[in-house]
């Protein structure tokens, strides 16, 4: 029984070292935890011979050989991805992400969201005079009340509503 106990550990050790555990692997380790101690030595035989069959065929899906390593003359990237790698706003976003994982840690992340939030809003607003000689969106913030060309007003909709849509130009 000590004796199947360490070949059973050895191989689990083989198996965790190895980058990419089977299926099979798992789904009776599934299995031997679930069931009682002979369907576990019936599974752990069963186990072996699907391990010398994966073996085999493991050889075949993955070579030996190393991926070639590409040439030195190659530009490691393209001007325009590293354009975009440098970007002011891609860094900025970067940033941001970074900064949000690190409050997320120190269990401030939905503060760090809100307060950025607000800032975002707030830059993205004009907080400066208004250039000379542009019109206000509203009217009655214009000198004469001018309108801005295109506006919908509730002139123009009644004429629609009477006289159809072909009365306003």
């Amino acid at each position: 029984m000590e004796a199947q106990l360490a070949a059973y550990r050895a191989r689990k050790a083989k198996e965790h070292s190895s980058a990419t555990p089977s299926l099979l692997s798992s789904l009776s380790l599934f299995r031997r935890t679930s069931g009682s101690v002979k369907q576990s030595q019936d599974n752990a035989k069963a186990k072996d011979q699907e391990k010398t069959e994966s073996d085999s065929s493991a050889s075949n899906v993955f070579p030996s050989t190393p991926p070639p390593v590409p040439s030195p003359d190659a530009p490691p990237l393209s001007y325009s991805s590293l354009r975009l790698l440098l970007h002011p706003t891609f860094l900025k976003v970067i940033l941001w992400l970074i900064l949000w994982g690190l409050f997320i840690e120190l269990e401030f992340g939905a503060v760090y969201f809100v307060v950025s939030s607000l800032y975002i809003i707030y830059a993205n607003t004009r907080t400066g005079p208004k250039a000379d000689g542009s019109l206000s969106a509203y009217s009655v913030f214009n000198p004469n009340y001018e309108r801005l060309e295109g506006t919908f007003t509730s002139e123009q909709f009644e004429k629609e509503l009477r006289y159809g849509a072909a009365s306003v130009r």
